[in-house]
């Protein structure tokens, strides 16, 4: 993770600049020719995804009250946007003003869509109960573990009666090679050195423009618990790039 704990300014400070340099792109990696986003096709990836969330929502049998939704880490407005149409009112937070400058040019429900800053390692910013829904994807895996255990427990705060918490967050490395390579470059740079020296032409493997962060699924799970919450599923999934294990949990607060 680091030779120093990652702090919430620095991730404040990551996120700022790429949501003035490349606001999609740092949201979701796009490989080809060309590897700038229309801006149509990405919000249309936002609504693919909601779309498949809620049906799989209908099969588990969970499908939340469409009151008051909450999107953590809204980004640019992707997911909340597509939201809206589903939720009486929905709120997008985000740690980048940067980002945020782009949501609300984009936002197509002003009459229930708002966007709201959030800098702060809680979310006192709302009551307890808040929200009858909320989601997170492709967020917790760019906030260090001390602070995103702080979050998923503000997660079950925030739920109201039959509220559900749906997020993602990978639980570890599938590469035993990209994990050597992670603890070398954050644990020992002399060590790192030496491997870059005799890695393949001297470089070892990409890593993403932003720091990637895991929790082991067992621990996520007893947090979940100790905060008061109920894990009603958990699914593989594969938003995470294709080197981590990655899991979507379903949370309800327990009554």
């Amino acid at each position: 993770m680091g030779s120093r704990r990652e702090s919430l300014s620095d991730v404040k400070a990551t996120w700022e600049y790429w949501g003035k340099s490349d606001p999609l792109g740092a949201i979701l990696s796009r490989s080809g020719d060309d590897d700038r986003w229309d801006l149509q096709q990405f919000m249309e990836t936002g609504e693919a995804e909601i779309s498949a969330l809620f049906l799989r929502l209908e099969q588990l049998g969970i499908a939340p009250s469409t009151d008051r939704a909450l999107d953590f880490g809204c980004g640019v407005g992707r997911l909340s946007q597509a939201m809206a149409p589903r939720f009486e009112a929905v709120e997008g937070i985000d740690i980048s003003e940067s980002m945020l400058d782009h949501a609300r040019r984009l936002n197509r429900f002003e009459d229930r869509c708002v966007y709201r800053l959030n800098a702060q390692p809680d979310l006192k910013l709302y009551p307890d109960g808040s929200f009858t829904f909320i989601y997170s994807n492709i967020t917790l895996q760019h906030i260090p573990p001390h602070l995103g255990m702080v979050y998923i427990a503000e997660f079950i705060r925030l739920l109201g009666n039959g509220g559900l918490a749906v997020f993602q967050l990978p639980s570890h490395f599938r590469s035993p090679v990209l994990r050597a390579h992670r603890w070398m470059r954050t644990r020992s740079p002399a060590l790192h050195t030496l491997y870059r020296a005799l890695w393949h032409g001297g470089e070892p493997p990409p890593v993403p423009p932003y720091p990637m962060y895991w929790i082991p699924t067992r621990r996520v799970q007893a947090h979940i618990s100790a905060s008061g919450g109920e894990v009603v599923a958990r699914d593989r999934e594969h938003s995470a790039p294709p080197e981590w294990l990655s899991f979507r949990y379903y949370v309800r607060k327990v009554a």
